[in-house]
């Protein structure tokens, strides 16, 4: 007996069904008919033939999208060759580049889908930096994999742009060429690249994209395109679309399953193709109308990838999926999420950083906040009392010299406060010339000068009482260092200090005149005594200085108690002035400072130091609108804190000034942060968080501060982050992470974020994620981990959400009420991680 074709399909069934066994019994017979021989066409010796699935793939291509292009879907031989001379479907793709196949293929073996300009020069590509269709060139192709999980009845989706043909160029060059499991390796690595898989992420314009997925793969696609116009990667002659064809099949050949890394190595020469895509994005991100209204953080991840080096760069190795594939998925998804609850279970605990933490990292950073407790605000308070000090020097040089006649004189941005009244009005220094050397009283001349009063303010608070008699009556308190600076005669300045709490008081009965009662407490009576050498210079102004000496307990960041006894400071600085540009006639001084602070715990026992390897701090005499106040120009500090039990090394960086519309506020558009914070035992240190962060404000020039924040009248935070978590004996979390938030939001509007698990430096789990909040104010929810291809993706109000694997099988439900993952084999994990 002979068959030809003869394909047995079974369709999906219920356990109580065994509609199967017939249709078994039916083909046994039939083969044992046949004698168990072959002939047929698709046949092998005695081997049944294979159950097929149905598939109705649907996609889009895109470099940008293409128009008129042949799309066909190709199976790959024994060998791992691709077949193009089968051809299981063919179609054309729309003016949008969308397409629709209908084929069969087998479960669980890679296809291969393709897209190819016409002979003809009808094909056409959205070019996204001209801004119009331009022609491909014949012989323009980009791929994409697809591997059916199932028999049957299937459909799915599968992308073709450059990122889709790294993944197929980078399986087909490994060794036994596009195999299933090189298949799924290849695209884990592109996977981990990007944090998404460009086949499972339908292109868009960067107008239309919506999800951050999306909003990436668009400024990618749109960086390509820039690429092309710039002759990048050796990619300098020919036609736009032929320069386009060589600018795509450069990052193909640049792709490989073991490292995100995209490097090409030809003739001795090696193109680093990551740093040409990390500048191509970059200069697109910086042009407005290429960017659109994505913002530059959603890219975080990707740009952090394609930085990499060395061990960062190693790909996680792809999970295998032997068997039923929904077992298997559900296998990978109970490993994966078990793994990350463990990380984050050993890592972290319940109540944050104590005595009793049990997660490693919080059992150090309790280390760390306990050893910093004492340091708390050593910068806050060497800015604020060395500010202070050389505005009485000046102050009084000016005053003896007649270059001003006001013996007062004050700066500085708003103090902490609790935010209970207006206190724009209130500065964070001020100064006063007195008459001698223990004087009270104001000079009212020269030659009555004697020395200098002078307060660095910390903190204000106000209350407004009505009293029984029908006056108002309010209470300012304000904690303070105050200083007393006496000229000696061999140009030192010396000078004496105690921690300060003022109270002033004013009364205003319902008639008459309001009278005012002011106290001064003392918050340690022994006084803290040290010595400022000044250099001046033609203009009377001071160009350089050295201050040693002690300084008054410091305040706690935005508070009224003091973090430790005392301090001792040795430091020297230049500064310089010059006119700014911020108006017709503000200067800035500039004064750059190195040098050491000790805190002290009690009188004699050190409790840290922080050393200022260098230091740039920079103001402004350019007023703001209905203030007295100098502004802020920039901060630039390279320090270390270090106490017996923590450490930290870094630099912290305050820039790109700028005024609000109103000019009421002037604030740093930019700030960054960087080092590593470390807990010491014995001598040894440990390394706990490594960071890179930067926040910066957009939109601030056109935001009026005095108004409302609206959609109309709003700036936007953007904060970019990279770093690493670790503790002894766990996992190494390497983290990057970019989010945005209008200020006229109560959260964020977009985030992305992806992390790596590393066990003795080699990934485990890679997951990326991202949220975007829609114009309709819901917010989409995505996270996927690369190597087992396990997803999630909801919205907000939902309480469920569901778990797929490769992007279409539904393999469990996640209900957030409860943290519960059900599977849906009926098994299921919790998801609390007690957090």
């Amino acid at each position: 007996m002979h068959t030809t074709n003869t394909t047995v399909r079974t369709t999906k069934h219920h356990p109580a069904r065994r509609t199967w066994l017939p249709l078994t019994l039916l083909a046994a017979a039939t083969l044992a008919a046949c004698g168990g021989g072959g002939g047929d066409e698709g046949g092998t010796g005695g081997t049944p033939t294979t159950t097929k699935a149905l598939i109705s793939l649907h996609g889009v291509a895109s470099k940008g999208r293409m128009a008129g292009a042949r799309v066909t879907a190709h199976p790959v031989r024994s060998d791992g060759s691709v077949d193009l001379s089968t051809v299981l479907a063919s179609t054309e793709s729309d003016a949008s580049g969308a397409y629709q196949l209908r084929f069969e293929g087998t479960p669980d073996q890679p296809h291969v889908i393709r897209v190819a300009a016409k002979d003809d020069g009808s094909t056409t590509h959205l070019d996204e930096v001209a801004g119009t269709a331009r022609p491909l060139p014949a012989g323009f192709v980009m791929r994409a994999l697809y591997t059916p999980r199932q028999s049957g009845e299937v459909a799915a989706t599968a992308s073709l742009t450059p990122f889709s043909e790294m993944a197929v160029s980078a399986a087909e060059r490994s060794s036994g060429g596009v195999t299933a499991a090189n298949a799924a390796q290849a695209t884990a690595a592109v996977t981990q690249l990007l944090g998404f898989d460009p086949a499972q992420t339908t292109p868009r314009t960067v107008a239309t994209a919506t999800s951050a997925d999306e909003q990436t793969l668009a400024i990618l696609l749109t960086a390509v395109s820039g690429l092309a116009h710039d002759g990048a990667l050796g990619c300098t002659t020919g036609s736009d679309g032929e320069r386009t064809q060589c600018v795509v099949d450069t990052l193909a050949r640049a792709a490989s399953p073991s490292t995100i890394h995209l490097g090409v190595t030809a003739g001795g020469t090696t193109t680093d193709v990551s740093a040409a895509l990390k500048a191509g994005v970059a200069k697109v991100l910086a042009d407005a109308a290429l960017r659109g209204p994505v913002s530059s953080v959603t890219l975080t991840p990707v740009v952090t990838n394609l930085g990499c080096s060395e061990a960062a760069c190693t790909v996680a190795p792809a999970a295998g999926t032997p068997g039923d594939a929904v077992a298997s998925a559900i296998a990978s998804a109970k490993t994966l999420f078990g793994q990350i609850k463990s990380d984050w279970l050993a890592l972290f605990s319940r109540g944050g950083a104590s005595s009793l933490a049990a997660g490693a990292v919080n059992v150090e950073a309790y280390k760390i906040r306990t050893a910093m407790q004492g340091i708390e605000v050593p910068v806050e308070t060497m800015g604020k009392d060395l500010g202070a000090l050389l505005m009485g020097i000046d102050l009084y040089s000016d005053y003896k010299a007649g270059r001003t006649p006001t013996a007062t004189r004050s700066h500085g941005p708003v103090p902490s406060n609790d935010g209970l009244a207006d206190y724009s009005a209130s500065e964070s220094a001020g100064c006063t010339v007195y008459q001698g050397a223990t004087g009270s009283t104001t000079a009212t001349s020269a030659a009555e000068a004697g020395s200098v009063g002078c307060s660095a303010r910390y903190y204000l608070t106000r209350t407004t009482t009505r009293l029984a008699d029908g006056s108002n009556q309010t209470v300012d308190l304000q904690w303070r260092h105050g200083f007393t600076l006496v000229p000696q005669a061999d140009g030192r300045y010396t000078y004496a200090a105690r921690p300060r709490k003022r109270t002033t008081t004013t009364t205003c009965p319902a008639t008459g005149v309001c009278t005012t009662t002011t106290t001064d407490d003392m918050l340690q009576t022994e006084p803290s005594e040290g010595t400022l050498v000044p250099t001046f210079d033609a203009a009377g102004r001071i160009s350089a200085f050295t201050v040693e000496g002690r300084l008054p307990g410091a305040f706690r960041a935005d508070g009224n108690t003091l973090a430790n006894h005392h301090l001792t400071w040795s430091m020297s600085g230049t500064t310089a002035s010059a006119p700014d540009g911020l108006t017709a006639t503000s200067t800035s001084r500039t004064t750059r400072i190195t040098g050491s602070m000790l805190a002290y715990s009690d009188a004699t026992t050190q409790a840290g130091t922080l050393t200022l390897r260098s230091g740039q701090i920079g103001e402004s005499d350019a007023m703001l609108t209905g203030s007295t106040e100098t502004a802020l120009t920039l901060a630039d500090l390279d320090l270390a804190w270090t106490t017996p039990g923590a450490e930290f090394e870094g630099a912290f960086k305050a820039d790109g000034m700028s005024f609000d519309k109103s000019r009421t506020d002037y604030i740093p558009t930019r700030v960054q942060l960087s080092g590593s914070l470390r807990s010491r035992s014995g001598g040894v240190a440990t390394d706990v968080m490594a960071v890179s962060a930067t926040v910066t404000a957009t939109g601030y020039a056109a935001y009026d501060s005095t108004q409302h924040s609206s959609a109309a009248n709003h700036y936007t935070d953007q904060l970019t982050a990279v770093g690493t978590v670790s503790a002894p004996g766990r996992p190494v979390l390497e983290f990057s992470l970019g989010a945005s938030k209008p200020t006229y939001l109560s959260e964020t509007d977009t985030m992305t974020f992806q992390y790596r698990s590393l066990v003795a430096g080699t990934p485990r789990t890679v997951l990326s994620g991202s949220a975007t909040r829609g114009t309709d104010g819901v917010t989409r929810f995505s996270l996927n981990e690369a190597a087992s291809k396990v997803s999630m993706q909801w919205r907000s109000g939902l309480s469920a959400a569901t778990v797929q694997f490769d992007g279409s099988t539904a393999i469990g439900t996640l209900d957030s009420n409860n943290r519960m993952l059900t599977f849906s084999d009926g098994t299921f994990l919790s998801l609390d991680l007690g957090l």
